[in-house]
């Protein structure tokens, strides 16, 4: 330790231990007068009935106690520990602005509201416009109690299935799955109604190094529930998952086109915090169209006819999503289909 480091605490010491001492003697100084001018007071009151003396009684008594109010108050508001609470508080409340976090959720969405408000211009155009303002607080409260996903990840691979005659993609979709408040909600599996072909087999990784396969044929084309003009299945995990911070989810997915031709596509159910789309052909089979369905965000895109790379490293909310349509030649598939029957 440097000699001006010893000086300086030495210095920090001294001007501490001078404070001590004059709030000591200052405490009991007028300590001990406030004690005595109410013990004068008291014996004034007992001792005459004279009207003055019974006023300057209560005027020492006034004195007396606001004296010892007032050097209790003194002595606190010097005590170091006093003045670090107090500094702490509003540090919390001005700085790091912590009692907004603890919140319930109710008074959350007061204050929200309160700070999203129109001014007096938007108003006079449209006097409804605080409706809109009162949507983006609800829709931003709601994130607590939806799971959100990361590092969403989607590898495809489009080629012809020479038995089936048609383009068929093998994909595997894998994302890191966080729990609301509410924990991990149920992951919804789904198809077209008249999709008899395309299959899907889910795998929960928790953090524990164990896993959890759900199988198709087993586990979910038998509780499939039909809902108009698909299927659906809901894969409750909560009750076998709860506890953990995160999951590993991985879907293994087989779908079939139409003959020639098929539309790959994404969309977010979830809040994702950024997602890549890969997507290769095989089989003379050429990427034709794609398109992006969002706004607000930055998608970086590198395509040839055989190959599309869809990157996103922002937040996207539900409903954003991309569709690609892959092709390839009618003959192709019948010249593939027609060479296999001569084998």
């Amino acid at each position: 330790m440097s000699k001006q480091e010893i000086n300086r605490q030495e210095t920090e010491k001294k001007t501490k231990t001078a404070k001590t001492l004059f709030l000591k003697k200052f405490f009991i100084n007028y300590f001990w007068l406030s004690i005595l001018l109410i013990v004068i007071s008291i014996l004034i009151t007992q001792q005459t009935q004279n009207s003055y003396l019974l006023i300057l009684s209560s005027l020492f008594e006034t004195l007396g106690m606001a004296t010892f109010v007032a050097a209790l108050f003194n002595f606190t508001l010097e005590t170091t520990d006093f003045l670090d609470n107090i500094r702490e508080l509003l540090e919390n409340i001005v700085v790091k602005k912590n009692f907004l976090s603890n919140m319930n959720t109710k008074s959350k969405k007061e204050v929200l509201e309160n700070i999203l408000q129109p001014s007096e211009a938007e108003m006079k155009k449209y006097s409804n416009i605080q409706d809109y303002y009162n949507y983006y607080a609800n829709e931003t409260l709601s994130v607590a109690s939806k799971n959100v996903r990361s590092n969403y990840s989607i590898n495809i691979i489009a080629k012809i299935d020479k038995d089936k005659q048609r383009i068929v993609t093998v994909g595997t979709y894998s994302y890191r799955l966080y729990p609301s408040n509410k924990g991990f909600a149920p992951i919804t599996i789904g198809f077209m109604l008249d999709d008899n072909l395309s299959t899907c087999d889910l795998i929960v990784n928790k953090p524990n190094g164990e896993r959890k396969t759900y199988k198709y044929d087993d586990d979910i084309k038998p509780n499939f529930v039909t809902r108009e003009d698909s299927k659906v299945v809901e894969i409750k995990i909560q009750d076998e998952c709860k506890g953990f911070e995160h999951l590993d989810i991985e879907l293994r997915i087989k779908e079939y086109g139409h003959d020639h031709w098929m539309s790959v596509y994404f969309k977010a159910e979830q809040p994702t915090d950024g997602f890549n789309f890969i997507l290769n052909t095989e089989d003379d089979i050429k990427i034709k169209i794609f398109n992006v369905f969002d706004v607000g965000h930055n998608y970086h895109i590198d395509k040839s006819d055989h190959n599309i790379h869809i990157g996103c490293y922002q937040w996207i909310n539900e409903g954003a999503g991309i569709a690609v349509i892959v092709s390839a030649e009618e003959d192709k598939i019948n010249k593939l289909y027609d060479n296999q029957k001569v084998d």
